[in-house]
């Protein structure tokens, strides 16, 4: 049986709004949640969210998202973070730091705004097919995007998706939902990883369990 999980949800701030997530979670159909956490310095409180989540019977995960300038800044907050966490993602936004993250065994996901998935060429998908990094899309990002920019952005997503899975790079679609009202159930997103970002039907269901 598959375990459905959503990578990117950002962390409660309290015990009623993590009970709440939780819950929600659940009954949408994921037994797995990675939780954006807005500074290491939150890690102290983790444990009660976790245990809140377990409480629902989903498995709660410490996220990280990093938005370094330049590869030195990303090497740096590796070194000092990436044990603390167990998801550890790359808002990429120049080609130095897209580069370094892709040859970067300690990033999970690499992750490209509007306007910068051209970034993600072959070299890109070169360097991430050796470390076993994963490309992220997720809903919230999509809905984001003006009209003109999502369909400029969905053209140039589709070609970093047919490059990704030509070299065997894993995919993640995930909800971002900063609450309980952005969630999805997982096929739900998984449906609009396939229609929008044309990634085939099997790929779009791993992209939220496997």
């Amino acid at each position: 049986m598959r375990r459905f999980a959503d990578l990117q949800v950002k962390c409660p701030t309290s015990t009623v709004e993590a009970e709440a997530l939780a819950s929600n979670l659940r009954k949408l159909g994921f037994k797995l949640v990675a939780l954006t956490l807005t500074s290491p310095e939150d890690l102290d409180k983790f444990g009660e969210t976790k245990e809140a989540f377990s409480r629902f019977k989903v498995e709660a995960f410490a996220r990280l998202n990093l938005k370094p300038k330049s590869s030195g800044e990303l090497l740096r907050h590796l070194t000092a973070n990436r044990r603390k966490f167990h998801v550890v993602s790359v808002i990429c936004e120049n080609k130095q730091v897209a580069r370094q993250a892709a040859k970067d065994h300690r990033v999970d996901t690499l992750i490209f705004p509007a306007g910068k998935i051209r970034l993600f060429d072959r070299a890109e998908v070169e360097l991430a097919s050796t470390t076993g990094a994963a490309l992220e899309f997720s809903l919230s990002q999509l809905l984001n995007l003006r009209n003109g920019f999502l369909a400029r952005f969905l053209a140039e997503a589709r070609v970093a998706v047919r490059l990704a899975l030509k070299k065997g790079i894993p995919i993640v679609f995930s909800s971002g939902a900063g609450d309980v009202y952005g969630l999805r159930a997982p096929r739900d997103l998984a449906a609009v990883a396939h229609s929008l970002l044309e990634i085939p039907a099997e790929q779009s269901i791993a992209a939220v369990s496997t």
